[in-house]
């Protein structure tokens, strides 16, 4: 240790104490430790997001957050004070918020127009036969809640008004 602070000095190299290190050491080993805790969480969204979107069940959707959610609220408190832990946490809440639109999505009133006058509006393209719950998550949905509330509420007013006509059609026939 004198050798190195010897060498360090006929160098005119700063001499670095070893408790500054150390920190450095711990703090780079808590990071790890972060990454490590938060990789599981993550795949798991990941894997929750590429499910096909003719297969998405909303409730499942939303049980699936919220275990995901609640395997994050049980890693160490040292872990939870990081920013990677916090991006994850707030992605999760918002999709579990915005899972109501999901329900009314995955509805029957909801038809292809109705995807393709959305795509329009949020300037997205959709196709029906590649789209996966990640394509509906990436088009933002806490952001773009009015738009899709109103293609919804469009579609629903149109499968309403099919049913009237289908009533009336059966009642004269």
């Amino acid at each position: 240790s004198t050798r190195l602070v010897r060498a360090k000095e006929i160098l005119g190299m700063e001499h670095v104490e070893a408790d500054r290190l150390s920190v450095v050491v711990e703090e780079i080993t808590d990071l790890k430790e972060v990454w490590r805790s938060l990789v599981e969480p993550w795949e798991k969204l990941q894997a929750l997001g590429e499910t096909a979107w003719n297969a998405v069940m909303p409730r499942k959707v939303r049980a699936a957050l919220d275990d995901i959610l609640q395997s994050l609220r049980d890693l160490p408190t040292h872990v939870r004070q990081y920013a990677a832990y916090e991006h994850i946490s707030r992605r999760l809440k918002s999709l579990a918020k915005a899972n109501v639109l999901l329900v009314d999505l995955r509805s029957q009133a909801m038809k292809e127009r109705h995807w393709e006058l959305l795509g329009q509006r949020l300037g997205v393209r959709w196709l029906m036969s590649e789209m996966t719950l990640s394509s509906v998550w990436e088009s933002d949905l806490e952001a773009n809640e009015g738009t899709f509330k109103e293609v919804i509420a469009m579609a629903q007013g149109e499968l309403g008004l099919e049913e009237f006509l289908k009533q009336i059609r059966e009642h004269w026939q």
